[in-house]
């Protein structure tokens, strides 16, 4: 006979029908999976709870997310963040007929690491969190609360001209100085001219230098997701290290930002192929990229998903 029960009852899981005591068990342990990754993290007045009989972590009665069977969470998720993860992250993220058009997204536990439910979690926080909350919260923890207290992006420093002469003896008659070329412009932030000059690097990029320049700008943060690592403010990716190989990165840019960087700077930027490149992904060639066209690109790419806050 087959087995009775609908697929919200705990003996179903992710397989079909299991023995209630495994599913039961399951659920225990998917559930203190979570707690252990989130245990050094504090959002303000999460609590435990249930939903739909099984255990889920609230704030002021609203779900962030509840265990749905031994190997899946179900994690509140705003639809444009959804729809980004389901199609960038779908080892770990996915979603089910039940869940299409609702801000909720599937996480596979036997793929996520510790790091990506935390982010998810404080995702849900974010979205579910009363303002009055998330605001108390930035004052008394900015890390945790990961506010951005200016939307103004920070200018690159400038570049002093060593072809200026500086204030200093004189050189002898007889010791000739040679003339130093004058350091080449920085790209504007801003959508540059398909007819600007390329700025010729001095040296390549290095992954480090890259890793150095995303991490400069507020409340940007290192993460790694697909064996990679990315980096994310507010906990949305704004540009990626290391893929396709060691030798290129990525940046979203906005898409009416993309079109100039490229003509302007063919070398060093490539849309990525496909419906993400058409999104403003754009891969970089860290061998023809220099610090003085890469920092307006993060900067453009940082801009567009930092919290406006």
């Amino acid at each position: 006979m087959p087995p009775t029960g609908s697929k919200s009852d705990p003996k179903w899981g992710p397989r079909g029908f299991v023995d209630p005591e495994t599913a039961k068990a399951g659920i225990t342990a998917a559930f203190h999976r979570l707690k252990t990754a989130i245990a050094e993290a504090q959002w303000p007045d999460v609590v435990e709870s249930q939903s739909y009989g099984t255990p889920a972590l609230k704030v002021q009665k609203k779900l962030l997310v509840r265990v749905k069977d031994g190997d899946t969470l179900v994690f509140l998720c705003p639809l444009d963040e959804k729809e980004r993860l389901l199609k960038c992250e779908s080892k770990i993220y996915f979603e089910t007929d039940h869940y299409k058009g609702y801000p909720a997204i599937l996480v596979r536990l036997s793929t996520a690491s510790d790091d990506e439910l935390r982010v998810a979690l404080e995702r849900a926080w974010r979205m579910q969190a009363p303002k009055r909350i998330v605001k108390v919260a930035a004052k008394a923890s900015p890390e945790s609360a990961n506010p951005m207290k200016s939307t103004k992006v920070p200018k690159p420093p400038k570049v002093s001209n060593p072809s200026k002469p500086t204030k200093s003896p004189k050189p002898a008659k007889s010791a000739k100085t040679s003339k130093t070329p004058p350091p080449a412009k920085s790209a504007k932030s801003a959508q540059p001219s398909a007819t600007a000059p390329i700025p010729t690097p001095t040296s390549s990029m290095s992954p480090d230098d890259f890793r150095r320049l995303a991490l400069s700008f507020p409340e940007a943060v290192e993460k790694a997701h697909m064996n990679h690592p990315d980096f994310r403010v507010g906990g949305k990716i704004f540009a990626t290290l290391g893929y396709p190989d060691a030798t290129r990165a990525m940046v979203k840019l906005p898409p009416e930002e993309q079109a100039g960087y490229v003509a302007a700077y063919p070398d060093v930027f490539v849309p990525v192929p496909g419906a993400w490149g058409r999104q403003g992904c754009t891969s970089v060639h860290l061998s023809a990229a220099s610090e003085a066209i890469l920092r307006p690109a993060l900067e453009a790419a940082w801009r567009r998903v930092a919290p406006k806050t």
